[in-house]
């Protein structure tokens, strides 16, 4: 009797596991399945809405009149969206899931070209020739960047680097980043500057600027480059002029200042300021100020016949024009 309920309990618990081995196996099967078709994804569930929102912060005063944002894959060989965005607050992009990493600049610059954009580490802004002239640019306006080293979209939203080190999450695909200047202005004042009295032009140069900047680290690059300066009449008989470049100031440690006088006789002449420690010792990186004062002309050995850049005021009874570009000769009037 009591091996037979011995033999009817091992039969019992046999047949007990095996049916808790046949129900683990249909749960195994089941998660399976859930896991492969979690990553078979719909058409519109393989792109998600990215809001990108500029902040400002970082460059108070800003007016711009468009964005645009380039998303570079992480991943070699992946595809580069572009994205133009008008107005500067930003606006919705759709990407596919990934991980990228993000560029934005401004894009309202007739001075600034990009180039090199096929990768991250090599897309560029250049600053734009003038034909016929060596050695000089357009200036290049006020550049406004943003870099994100580190984007990642997907189902949960969108994670990213910001620029402190810390990661950001949001569930509801907002991106914010914050540009800052990638220009440097240069504010000229001349202050008790003596002309010959048949003075007809007096223009302004800046030599020691970089032609290009590296967007990704905002490094400056290319080759050396000048620009002229607009200029017009200030307060109290100054002569007020500015112009722009990639370099921050204290990065540009070979800076030059050249003042080109022209007279009615086609007589040109020059003099060459060393304004280096100006730069270097400006209180803003982005924003230097340049003081010359007490500039005679001419100088005995500098006038000599040629074409330059060149502006003319209404001071002293100088002929004063519109601002134009002559690109029938060498010269080139701001």
């Amino acid at each position: 009797m009591l091996q037979s309920l011995i033999h009817i309990s091992i039969r019992g618990f046999s047949g007990l596991r095996g049916c808790l081995v046949g129900a683990l196996s249909v749960l195994l099967l089941m998660v399976a399945a859930a896991c492969v078709e979690r990553e078979v994804l719909r058409a519109d569930d393989a792109v998600m809405d990215v809001h990108v929102s500029f902040m400002w912060n970082h460059a108070e005063g800003a007016v711009v009149e468009g964005m645009t944002v380039y998303m570079f894959p992480v991943d070699d060989g992946g595809r580069i969206w572009r994205f133009d965005l008008p107005g500067m607050d930003g606006g919705l992009i759709r990407l596919p899931r990934g991980e990228y990493r993000m560029i934005a600049v401004n894009n309202d610059l007739p001075g600034v070209r990009l180039s090199d954009t096929g990768a991250f580490s090599s897309i560029m802004a250049n600053a734009v020739d003038i034909p016929d002239i060596n050695g000089m640019t357009q200036p290049t306006g006020m550049l406004y960047g943003s870099v994100v080293e580190r984007v990642r979209v997907d189902g949960c939203g969108v994670r990213y680097l910001q620029s402190d080190g810390s990661v950001k999450e949001c569930q509801r695909g907002l991106l914010r980043c914050s540009p800052d200047s990638m220009s440097t202005v240069y504010n000229l004042i001349l202050r008790d500057v003596h002309l010959p009295a048949n003075t007809m032009a007096l223009g302004a140069r800046l030599s020691g600027l970089n032609s290009a900047l590296l967007l990704s680290t905002a490094t400056p690059s290319g080759h050396e480059t000048s620009a002229a300066f607009s200029l017009w009449r200030g307060k109290s008989g100054e002569v007020d002029g500015v112009t722009s470049d990639f370099a921050p100031a204290r990065e540009a440690t070979s800076l030059s200042l050249k003042l080109i006088a022209t007279t009615s006789a086609g007589e040109r002449y020059e003099k060459v300021y060393d304004v280096s420690g100006q730069a270097l010792n400006s209180t803003s990186l982005r924003n230097v100020y340049i003081l010359i004062t007490d500039a005679d002309f001419p100088d005995d050995d500098s006038g000599h016949d040629g074409d330059d850049v060149g502006m003319q005021v209404g001071v002293d009874g100088w002929q004063e024009v519109e601002i134009e570009y002559d690109t029938s000769g060498m010269s080139y009037l701001l």
